[in-house]
């Protein structure tokens, strides 16, 4: 899978059939072709290929990147591999002993919490 930030003339500013209603901060759209595009707000917007292997995205805003990132991480990553017939997975990782042990649980469950202690 390949990820790109977009070019300014890449993505349209306007987010084109939305499927979620449009007062809505976050907005999600399958275009014609079955690229599924994403919007949040003003601050940025992704497109995934239909077969999860590109993800092309862009920052609209002065946001850190970090911001941008844990979105296209949860998000863009996410859709990619559905798309391509993967179960992603909530978890984190911790080395005990020298073995891994993967917590998992859903988002907010407490898991990075748990690893930090």
């Amino acid at each position: 899978m390949t990820v790109d930030l977009a070019s300014p003339g890449q993505l349209p500013s306007a987010v084109e059939r939305l499927l979620t209603d449009s007062n809505s901060w976050s907005q999600l759209a399958l275009r014609e072709d079955d690229v599924l595009r994403a919007r949040w707000g003003s601050w940025f917007e992704i497109l995934v290929a239909p077969d999860g292997r590109h993800v092309l995205c862009r920052n609209l805003s002065d946001l850190p990147l970090t911001s941008f990132e844990a979105y296209l991480t949860n998000f863009a990553v996410g859709t990619a591999l559905i798309q391509q017939g993967e179960e992603p997975l909530h978890a984190t990782v911790v080395d005990i002993g020298g073995r891994a042990v993967g917590l998992l649980g859903p988002s907010g469950a407490g898991k990075s919490t748990l690893a930090r202690s």
